[in-house]
């Protein structure tokens, strides 16, 4: 239980991180390089390798297509563009708050006797790139109440996966999801572009530069040895 809660403080360190970090322009942008950095790599080279291996080019394609579609359609229509953009980011926090109910689901194997306290400590430190994404996205276009009410909905997505992990493993393994996770994951890519281009990513100023060096780092410790086995 000790896991779990621990890593329900993690997320809700988010928003703290994340009004601090704005009253300053270049914590900010400092903020923005390292959820970039830190979120698009576990995307990348954290999630992408298992859904090629299990999916093939099928899984590929289809994360193409969430990725290059709405790109496609946001140059051809400027009325729908907003609209296509909301759907996206909506589809990306469908896909984070499923993601957290694997996240309950490791905590609850952290806690098995032959288990390493670096799974439960990798859990916690891939939650805060996943809760300042959140923040990120929702925070600035739905206000502050709407994203609290996501961060409450990860919790609850986790404490789900920790208390029925067990059975909830037997349906959210790889094999089962390995389309929607690869189309989620073109999805997410998809917003984190768009999101770094509106904040003026052709300004490489050095707070951007040493914010996504930390989430290099931060990722770097999620894919190592040191980092936690997820269970998709």
């Amino acid at each position: 239980m000790f896991y779990l809660i621990a890593s329900c403080i993690s997320l809700l360190i988010c928003p703290l991180i994340y009004r601090y970090c704005s009253f300053e322009n270049g914590l900010r942008k400092g903020l923005d390089g390292f959820v970039f950095v830190s979120l698009s790599g576990l995307v990348m080279f954290h999630i992408l390798p298992d859904i090629v291996r299990v999916g093939g080019i099928a899984a590929i394609g289809l994360a193409l297509t969430a990725l290059i579609v709405p790109i496609c359609v946001e140059k051809c229509s400027q009325n729908r563009s907003k609209t296509t953009h909301d759907m996206m980011i909506l589809l990306s926090i469908v896909g984070l708050l499923l993601h957290n109910i694997t996240d309950g689901c490791s905590i609850m194997l952290a806690q098995q006797a032959d288990a390493s306290i670096m799974l439960a400590f990798g859990v916690m430190l891939h939650r805060l790139p996943e809760g300042l994404a959140i923040w990120w996205l929702v925070q600035p276009k739905l206000g502050t109440a709407r994203a609290l009410a996501v961060l409450g909905l990860m919790m609850l997505m986790t404490c789900i996966g920790y208390f029925a992990g067990g059975e909830l493993l037997n349906y959210l393994n790889l094999n089962s999801t390995v389309y929607l996770q690869a189309f989620v994951m073109g999805s997410i890519m998809h917003v984190l572009l768009h999101q770094h281009h509106e904040g003026d990513c052709k300004n490489k100023e050095l707070p951007m530069r040493l914010g996504g060096l930390l989430g290099f780092v931060v990722l770097a410790m999620l894919i190592s040895e040191t980092g936690h086995g997820h269970v998709h």
